[in-house]
């Protein structure tokens, strides 16, 4: 199955019928359900309406999985679905492609195209399929329960045939510098680019009277007998049919960035990814989870709501690597969204990651909830570089937090052996050596003071070269005259002595020895 996401999320004013889901990318919020309570990431399984179809649509845009058909990457093909079927809504058209939006009416659906054309099929007994010839230059579209609207280029607004006994498929004669479209069950509504709003179709409840004033608004929605504004300032303005309170916004409702209008309660999305519903409540679809946050995208229909999730997470923090001998130690603080799931630490030694996906250059070493990790079995002396995405229960990876460290040799060297001994008594050409267990720091080994010889009795050392063998590393010093006979000598190696990550001998060493006579 392709992976797809919804880049918005766009229906008819109508049912759902026997969805599931197949990834948590998309959440639903009530619905008439069958089996138990709807919360987030559970989709309502909810009887069929006669008219309104049991349909969804979705265009592959970037991230969703959809089940149980396919969807493709932008541009490619529509994916419809569902339990009802008799209008040919679910049969998308075979050669159908390079799609930027779509938008399902009651049993017919939209589809506009990347040239600006528009394509429509299922239901047709009012026309609603019948694309005018010769459209183009379209850039917006909205399918109502039997009417269709397109928004073209030049701000002007098309609609075609339908069912029009409200005159919802008769837009208005002087009707330009439209920006925004939507079209309801028997009414619409156009955003112009002025900020002021117009509105036509079915008026029996007071759905197309446009409050007095208004003006600086920015986005419109119509629901069943009911519409809404939303201004630049981020408040609401509704009206229209009350009777279920979907026309009575909450008081102090502000920073909201999307609205969604449904058959009998209302939708509003705010600028801090929750969302706030109001209006009819019956099935709990006016009842929004408690868990539900970091939404960029909001659909309200009859008894159920979807939200969309691709908001990432918020990064981890405090990301720290220190670095010991053969391992770096891994530390950070997890993020506060709700949603948080995991976190996942990627490892490498030619750079930092760009992506939360394993690679041939990027090592999985982590994923989990623990703010911790021990990252063993290093090269001393290698860069390693990390960078950990943290992941939200919709699968949205956070941006990358990045270290570096460099784990280094921190054991101290010792002395394995060492020469002449004791017994038997060496010649007095003789050469003093001592073997370390480590490759160790020539220079510190060079060093006056590090390494010397002394006849008993006398405070000042022999007089001697010290050499360094890295493949045996064997330190020799080889004193510039013989020793005398019968004299005895003491060896000294003082913990200026370092190894080549620089750690001082464990010890220093001292022994003695006599020269043969």
């Amino acid at each position: 199955m392709r992976k797809a996401s919804l880049k918005a999320l766009r229906g008819a004013t109508g049912e759902f019928y026997g969805l599931e889901k197949s990834e948590p990318a998309l959440c639903t919020v009530g619905g008439h359900e069958q089996k138990g309570a709807t919360r987030k990431g559970a989709l309502p399984l909810v009887p069929v309406v006669v008219l309104l179809v049991a349909l969804a649509l979705a265009v592959a845009l970037a991230g969703f999985a959809v089940q149980p058909a396919e969807a493709q990457t932008a541009g490619g093909p529509v994916v419809a679905w569902g339990g009802f079927n008799e209008f040919g809504q679910l049969n998308v058209p075979s050669n159908l492609s390079g799609v930027k939006a779509i938008s399902a009416g009651g049993v017919h659906n939209l589809a506009l195209k990347e040239d600006g054309t528009v394509v429509a099929w299922g239901g047709n007994y009012y026309g609603q399929i019948g694309v005018p010839e010769g459209l183009s230059g379209v850039k917006a579209i909205s399918a109502g329960l039997s009417h269709s609207l397109a928004l073209k280029e030049d701000g002007t607004v098309v609609a075609w045939r339908g069912y029009n006994a409200y005159g919802q498929g008769s837009v208005p004669s002087n009707l330009s510098g439209v920006k925004a479209i939507s079209a309801g069950t028997y009414h619409n509504l156009a955003l112009k680019e002025d900020g002021t709003v117009v509105a036509w179709g079915a008026n029996g409840l007071g759905q197309t009277t446009v409050p007095t004033g208004l003006g600086g608004v920015k986005a419109v929605s119509a629901g069943g007998s009911h519409s809404l504004a939303l201004k630049e300032d981020g408040t609401v303005v509704a009206w229209g049919r009350n009777a279920e309170g979907q026309s009575s916004v909450p008081s102090g409702l502000s920073g909201v960035k999307d609205i969604s209008a449904g058959e009998l309660h209302s939708l509003a999305l705010k600028e801090d990814g929750t969302v706030v519903a109001w209006g009819d409540n019956r099935f709990d679809h006016g009842s929004v989870p408690y868990d539900l946050g970091g939404i960029t995208a909001i659909d309200a229909s009859v008894y159920h709501n979807l939200a969309l999730d691709a908001s990432a997470p918020g990064p981890i923090t405090s990301f720290a690597a220190i670095a010991d001998d053969g391992k770096v130690s891994l530390s950070w603080k997890n993020p506060s969204d709700t949603d948080f799931q995991t976190v996942r630490v990627l490892r490498s030694t030619t750079g930092t990651a760009t992506s939360p996906e394993p690679s041939a250059q990027q090592t999985q070493i982590y994923e989990g909830t623990v703010q911790s990790y021990e990252d063993t079995n290093l090269a001393n002396g290698t860069t390693y570089y990390y960078t950990a995405f943290a992941k939200d229960e919709v699968g949205n990876w956070s941006a990358g937090a990045t270290q570096s460290a460099n784990p280094a040799d921190a054991t101290a060297p010792t002395i394995d052996s060492v020469t002449p001994a004791a017994r038997p008594k060496p010649a007095k050409s003789t050469n003093v050596t001592a073997t370390f267990s480590e490759a160790m720091d020539e220079g510190s080994l060079k060093a006056s003071g590090t390494f010397t010889l002394l006849q008993k009795g006398k405070s000042t050392p022999v007089a001697a070269s010290v050499s360094y063998d890295a493949a045996t590393k064997k330190v020799t010093l080889t004193p510039s005259k013989r020793l005398k006979s019968g004299e005895t000598y003491k060896v000294m190696v003082t913990r200026g002595a370092k190894d080549a990550a620089g750690n001082p001998l464990a010890a220093a060493k001292v022994w003695s020895f006599t020269i043969k006579q």
